[in-house]
């Protein structure tokens, strides 16, 4: 009769440790979804992954203050915690999904979600520090319970980018670690039965809780298409979450459109006037255009114009994100677009980060094409570095010249105007060229030469629908509201670039 108390004493710590692990890893969760929700609905991932994370901490202390008023039952509060936190959390993405498509309170809805979630989450650690304290010393107990909070942090901070991410998205894996937590309640009910008052109450708490759960899973594509429905106008044809980005295409009528992160990158009946004039004015002043470097542009619409030059040998196509280049080659929709470019022999498709690519790489170019997403980030904004384009000068021919997409000189004046500089840093040849967007508004690219005059062609010789011998003589007028100001060069070190991006997104918001 003896032996069943003493093996319940040596069962009973490791349970509660276990739950510390795996808790820990549900508030490292918590905190990631809610952060990568706010940064796609709205972009600007940093702010939103400091507030997040600001916040979260600061509710924790909260909670862990508050913990010094719960005296009695500690195991079943714990418990009770550990069911509410699965609810409220599981629940969390979709509340902030409908808060940002219902109504205009976004902001309030978030910190609302981060206090009561961090709250619960700072309770959690000093009730079971407590309740460790049955079973060994205070010296133990607190190492002891930090060592498992700290390892549930890091396979969570492994787990959620990798595997939760990327395979189940972010409506599915917010469900998922609410189920996760509503578990450990159930299962420490289980071990600690007999020593619980109120126990039926709380399985029945629990299996509710957990029952609507599985519920809202088991209608989870439905609701994410529901939810894409309120975010996009058109109608949503296919929707994918890759290992990097949020990847929708919308169609209405003859308009394909494609959303990275929520962020529109094309609109099928104006693209054309983006990529003609992204491509032909730098290959129309490029000496050779025997090797070609794109980096981004993994749909294949720039690919498509490119390959209009039958003097073109091979072009290398860099774009970090499989699933792009997966659909470019076969997405019947887009297929339609590109006239199946990434098919062409000629080009060679690598997924890697544009960075480490022409770091590494010993090729020389004689056109490189930078076609990559705004600068709203500091892992996009060192694409736009003085650093990033001296390596790429390093990767160009003697004679090469270089374009990049340059955000709006009206809607991102400073920021044009800095990728300009910054370009200028480097390449002693600068042409800032402008066209109208329909989709986007006024748009700019710059070009940069390692040596010789810029000059734009009076026509082009491969076949256009957009840039006529007219439309080309004003690609180098800038409107007085847009025309160029003093900006500073982006460098790794100061970012700035990311700065002045996002604070003119804030001005038109």
């Amino acid at each position: 009769m003896k032996a069943e108390p003493r093996a319940a004493e040596l069962r009973h710590p490791l349970v509660l440790l276990t739950s510390v692990l795996v808790v820990s890893a549900c508030g490292i969760f918590y905190e990631l979804l809610i952060s990568t929700v706010s940064s796609t609905l709205l972009g600007g991932s940093v702010l939103h992954f400091s507030l997040t994370i600001g916040f979260f901490m600061f509710f924790l202390g909260v909670g862990a203050y508050l913990s010094k008023f719960i005296t009695t039952n500690l195991l079943g509060r714990f418990i009770a915690i550990e069911i509410l936190l699965g609810l409220l959390g599981g629940l969390s993405v979709i509340g902030l999904y409908a808060g940002f498509g219902l109504t205009e309170s976004y902001y309030l809805i978030a910190f609302l979600t981060i206090a009561v979630i961090s709250t619960l989450v700072g309770l959690e650690i000093p009730l079971v520090t407590r309740l460790m304290r049955e079973y060994q010393d205070l010296k133990d107990s607190i190492a002891n319970v930090l060592a498992f909070d700290y390892v549930g942090a890091l396979l969570a901070s492994i787990l959620f980018p990798l595997v939760l991410l990327p395979y189940l998205g972010v409506l599915k894996t917010g469900l998922c670690i609410g189920l996760m937590n509503i578990l450990v309640g159930v299962l420490t009910l289980r071990e600690f039965r007999s020593g619980v008052p109120g126990a039926k109450r709380y399985f029945l708490f629990g299996l509710c809780s957990g029952l609507l759960l599985l519920s809202a899973l088991g209608f989870s594509s439905t609701g994410s298409r529901l939810f894409e429905s309120l975010f996009f106008e058109d109608q949503v044809i296919y929707s994918e979450q890759s290992a990097y980005q949020k990847i929708v295409f919308t169609k209405s009528g003859a308009d394909l459109r494609l959303y990275l992160n929520g962020e529109l990158q094309f609109s099928s009946v104006d693209e054309v006037r983006y990529h003609e004039t992204l491509v032909h004015p730098v290959l129309s002043a490029a000496r050779n255009r025997e090797t070609i470097l794109v980096l981004g542009g993994g749909d294949g619409l720039a690919i498509r114009e490119i390959l209009k030059y039958r003097d073109v040998k091979r072009v290398d196509l860099v774009d970090i994100d499989p699933a792009i280049t997966t659909l470019g080659r076969s997405f019947k929709p887009l297929l339609a677009l590109n006239h199946d470019a990434l098919q062409d022999p000629r080009v060679r498709i690598i997924n890697a980060d544009a960075w480490n690519f022409v770091r590494d790489s010993n090729e020389r170019y004689s056109v490189i094409l930078s076609d990559l997403p705004d600068p709203n980030d500091p892992a996009l904004g060192k694409l736009s570095s003085r650093e990033f384009y001296l390596l790429l000068n390093e990767r160009l021919a003697a004679d090469g010249v270089f374009v990049t997409q340059g955000t709006s000189p009206y809607f991102s004046r400073e920021a044009y105007w800095s990728i300009a500089e910054t370009v200028n840093s480097v390449f002693p040849e600068i042409l800032p060229v402008t066209t109208y967007v329909p989709s986007f508004g006024q748009w700019g690219f710059v070009l940069g030469a390692k040596g010789g005059k810029l000059r734009l062609p009076e026509e082009i010789t491969a076949s256009v629908s957009y840039l006529s011998p007219e439309v080309i003589k004003t690609l180098t007028i800038f409107p007085m509201d847009s025309s160029r100001i003093d900006s500073p060069v982006n460098t790794i070190d100061n970012q700035i670039l990311v700065h002045l991006y996002e604070s003119s997104a804030r001005r038109w918001e």
